[in-house]
């Protein structure tokens, strides 16, 4: 496998739990525009919990002037409701844009295991494939959580002009020691740059039903009552460090606060906090 230097390469936040404007809308989910060397991928749709239309991830694309139509791609993490377009789209292991029909542009659609496509075929992902050109996906991390089975998570690299490997990551379920297994064995380094989610709902939950804090008790591993602690964050900050990993931009979409300051003040000025609308740059921005 053979990323090729990026000569332009950027990400914009579309859904996230933080938003840098008023105007725009913050939840429990996760929805990242792509843009390398003029194409662009959409990875993941975000939660619309409420169900509504035009959702959130849609709301958010007009604010920030993006077309649905300009679109090329898109990747889906994982199956999970906060990435998938919410909870009816992960029963019905399908994705959804909005919570009424929405026209999809004339994208290629890649998923970690089959889906139900309301409109196309999917291409399951199980060998490193080329999203867009300079942009992978890895094949999936299988992970064994409490009630929920099995959860199979891709996770995106590419690699910008003059700079190590950046990893974007839906939730991180697999954890942090595998993500960079998978990132250093594939790229034959490890990742500079990690984007996305890590799953440190240390002290409660961005995402309750009927009052249960589900991250704080789902999705971490196969122990019943999984208890995390700052140390664990602290844990996982260190490992990334003493792996080569420079830059972290953190989701608050899965951490909460206590944790996502631990992560702070490991990387100092080289850490930020994911936004809605506050796109992250590499290059060529960071080459001149």
């Amino acid at each position: 496998m053979h990323l090729t230097e990026l000569e332009s390469f950027s990400i914009l936040p579309l859904i996230d739990w933080h938003t840098a404007r008023p105007d725009l809308c913050g939840e429990a989910g996760v929805s990242y525009l792509i843009r390398v060397n003029g194409k662009q991928a959409l990875f993941d749709l975000g939660l619309n919990r409420r169900r509504e239309h035009p959702s959130p991830l849609l709301r958010n694309m007009t604010a920030l002037d993006v077309p649905l139509s300009e679109i090329d791609a898109l990747v889906i993490s994982h199956h999970h409701l906060d990435h998938v377009g919410g909870l009816k789209a992960q029963k019905q292991q399908s994705y959804r844009l909005s919570s009424q029909p929405t026209q999809e542009p004339n994208w290629r659609v890649f998923t970690p295991q089959p889906f139900r496509s309301p409109t196309r075929e999917t291409v399951v992902v199980t060998e490193p494939t080329e999203i867009i050109p300079g942009l992978w996906a890895l094949p999936p991390l299988t992970r064994k959580l409490w009630l929920m089975g099995n959860c199979a998570e891709m996770i995106l690299v590419a690699k910008p002009i003059g700079s190590g490997p950046v990893a974007m990551v839906g939730c991180g379920h697999p954890g942090i020691p595998a993500i960079l297994d998978q990132v250093e064995a594939y790229c034959g380094e490890p990742p500079a740059t990690v984007v996305g989610g890590l799953h440190y709902p240390v002290n409660g939950s961005r995402l309750h039903l009927l009052g249960i804090p589900l991250q704080k008790y789902f999705g971490i591993g196969p122990r019943p009552f999984p208890s995390l602690t700052l140390s664990d964050a602290r844990h996982g900050a260190e490992t990334m460090r003493r792996r080569g990993v420079e830059r972290l931009a953190l989701s608050g979409h899965d951490s909460t606060d206590e944790a996502m300051h631990v992560f702070e003040e490991f990387f100092g000025d080289n850490y930020e906090t994911i936004e809605v609308g506050r796109e992250i740059q590499f290059a060529p921005a960071e080459t001149t």
